[in-house]
């Protein structure tokens, strides 16, 4: 009797972890990536708009390094969140969003590098132009993109706590 109890404790054990792993290392991972993304994208917006008002060199300087890190940073990030929603845990509609927040980047991002290009070649007027009729508008598609996904996988997550907590 005791060997039979020891036994069901621990295969309940076992399966708590592999559910807690799978919580840590899958949804809580990708809702981490993903607010990566949002915070490398609010970055990269605010160093290609301080480019267009800033007029020293040293600090055109410092704003085009800021643009170019949180570039890469989000790039990253958001290939990486690609990359991990393609695991077997993650549902149709989680992929869709993910797919979805990558097509509006791989929307926004050459528009935020023009910005970019344009206020460093002292063409600010232009500048400002494409932030108000392209950027921004995409810029708030992706976040309402990422708002989506972030607030799927944590649906997903809360219900997971709860099966878990059930079991």
């Amino acid at each position: 009797l005791v060997l039979l109890i020891s036994g069901f404790a621990v295969k309940s054990l076992s399966d708590a972890n592999q559910r807690f792993d799978g919580f840590v290392n899958g949804i809580a991972e990708r809702v981490d990536m993903a607010g990566l993304v949002r915070s490398g994208v609010a970055r990269r917006a605010i160093a290609a708009r301080n480019l267009v008002l800033v007029t020293s060199p040293e600090d055109l300087a410092v704003e085009k390094e800021r643009v170019l890190v949180a570039h890469k940073e989000t790039t990253d990030a958001m290939s990486k969140l690609v990359q991990t929603a393609q695991q077997i845990d993650v549902s149709e509609e989680g992929r869709r969003l993910v797919a979805e927040m990558d097509r509006v980047e791989k929307a926004y991002a050459p528009v935020a590098l023009d910005i970019v290009d344009k206020a460093l070649t002292k063409r600010q007027d232009q500048a400002i132009e494409k932030m108000n009729k392209e950027c921004r508008p995409l810029l708030a598609s992706l976040d309402k993109a990422a708002q989506s996904y972030v607030d799927f996988d944590r649906t997903v997550g809360d219900k997971r706590v709860a099966a878990a907590a059930a079991d």
